[in-house]
């Protein structure tokens, strides 16, 4: 080994000894503040230079194959996200997001070109989480977490209603004109609204159906209170629907708002007048059990259907009576629901309860099948002799028979039925896609689309009904119906 020029670990100042810290060329006296130069030898350096060159490379080594590490993790990446993307291009959830998307976007012009702009501002953000979706399913934008693809679509979806509601809405401005408040039979019963422009589809002293034109959703919901204010609060039924109560003397109050137009629907009936039924002396007695309760009235009895109001029912009267008429042979084709039955028997004799709270009332719609009827009118026909005219000077007069106001179109009533079904198939499909997780609420989401596609269509044919030429029969059977329909959609869960 080389001799070193200089090296001391003695302060030749004070004589103290230093402590030298490795890789220092100058080190000063802790005693007396002398500093000192301190020498290596060559062999010495030149294990220094060597030294710090290994542990150069084994960074730059280290440093090489982490770089090597992260390229592999890209490239796996990479492939996954093109193997991703392939698989969701090959899927229906893509074309299904494709079609939404221009649909939300079309919807959103015809809003805004319509001037129903919140409704044009969901159709936006409803082509945004739609585009959005389809993005992250390409893998062109990059998902914080796995399906979050999946979340932001059916977030698009929620809105579907409201924009395709509002898209699929043609109806032009109705022109309608003002009508005065006293010429509603019902009127002393509920609040005068606001706006005179009224479209009165039933005005009896029975029932009332308007259409109050002209009233935004601050007058709705001020409406609404009136109507508590004026008693209409027992058994009441609030939702996004619309509002739907009794008052003590059982008169029945349904309001509903139409989100697309300013429009406000009222529907209110009066309280049956109880009297004795004497349900023996009825033909309805033959097929169906009497029930507990002797109070009531008969609403229609026709040839071909049955319809009884019953007054006084519990909600244990009801499930009685529902139990009697199953152990009548009334349990084929059944449709239960909470407060309504519906089934035939044997012969085709079709039985419908339905039971409301608010008044304890039980409704009992008994319904022939078209056969029987039919019979019935051919018998009758084979029997009925038609008599020559006598010979007279006179002119021979001809009475035309009036139209028969028991009678239902078969088509009408079949339209009605189809009408009815459309709704329960959209409640039962709405209840399972509120629980459905995973991919069973995408399989949902895509009936309800394709179900969406049926709602346009299914309410224009509704629209073209001409109600002015109906029967009383068929009056009350739509009332029905309709009633039917409100009260199913008011609990959808």
């Amino acid at each position: 080994m080389e001799e070193m020029k200089k090296l001391s670990l003695v302060c030749e100042q004070c004589g103290g000894v230093l402590q030298v810290d490795e890789g220092k060329e100058v080190v000063a006296c802790p005693y007396c503040g002398n500093k000192t130069l301190i020498l290596e030898s060559d062999d010495v350096t030149k294990e220094r230079i060597r030294t710090t060159a290994q542990k150069e490379v084994e960074l730059e080594k280290i440093k090489a194959d982490d770089r090597e590490r992260q390229r592999l993790l890209e490239k796996e990446e990479k492939q996954e996200r093109e193997q991703q993307a392939k698989e969701f291009k090959k899927s229906k959830w893509f074309k299904l997001l494709v079609v939404a998307f221009l649909l939300a976007v079309i919807c959103a012009y015809y809003c805004f070109s319509k001037g129903r702009t919140l409704a044009g501002i969901l159709a936006v953000l409803q082509a945004g989480c739609f585009g959005v979706a389809w993005s992250m399913g390409m893998q062109i934008l990059k998902e914080k977490k796995r399906f979050m693809h999946i979340l932001i679509a059916l977030i698009g979806f929620v809105l579907i209603v409201p924009t395709f509601r509002a898209c699929s809405a043609a109806k032009e401005q109705k022109d309608v004109k003002e009508v005065k408040w006293s010429i509603i039979v019902l009127g002393e019963e509920i609040p005068e609204p606001d706006s005179k422009k009224l479209e009165i589809h039933i005005n009896t002293s029975e029932e009332l159906w308007i259409d109050v034109v002209d009233t935004d959703e601050e007058a709705y919901y001020e409406y609404i209170e009136a109507c508590k204010e004026a008693g209409y609060t027992v058994a009441p039924e609030e939702n996004s629907i619309g509002y739907e109560a009794y008052t003590a003397e059982g008169y029945h109050l349904r309001l509903g708002k139409n989100s697309s137009e300013e429009e406000m629907s009222i529907h209110l009936e009066a309280p049956t007048v109880a009297e004795d039924l004497q349900w023996e002396k009825h033909d309805i007695s033959k097929l169906l059990p009497a029930p507990k309760s002797t109070m009531g009235a008969f609403e229609q009895e026709a040839t071909h259907r049955v319809a009884v109001i019953v007054s006084e029912t519990s909600e244990e009267d009801f499930e009685a009576y529902k139990k009697a008429c199953i152990q009548k042979g009334f349990e084929a084709d059944a449709t239960i629901l909470n407060d309504s039955y519906s089934a035939y028997d044997i012969e085709g004799n079709k039985v419908g309860l339905y039971y409301t709270k608010g008044n304890s009332q039980m409704r009992i719609v008994l319904e022939y099948p078209e056969e029987t009827k039919e019979s019935e009118e051919e018998n009758t026909s084979d029997k009925t002799v038609v008599a020559e005219p006598e010979a007279t000077d006179a002119p021979i007069s001809i009475d035309i028979p009036a139209v028969d106001d028991d009678f239902i179109d078969p088509e009408f009533k079949e339209m009605m039925d189809e009408f009815e079904a459309f709704f329960d198939e959209y409640i039962e499909l709405s209840n399972k896609l509120s629980k459905a997780e995973g991919m069973e609420a995408l399989e949902l989401m895509t009936a309800y689309t394709e179900y969406m596609e049926q709602y346009a269509a299914t309410m224009e044919k509704m629209k073209a009904v001409d109600q002015e030429e109906f029967t009383t029969a068929e009056a009350l059977y739509y009332a029905e119906v309709t009633g039917r329909i409100y009260l199913k959609l008011a609990k959808i869960e």
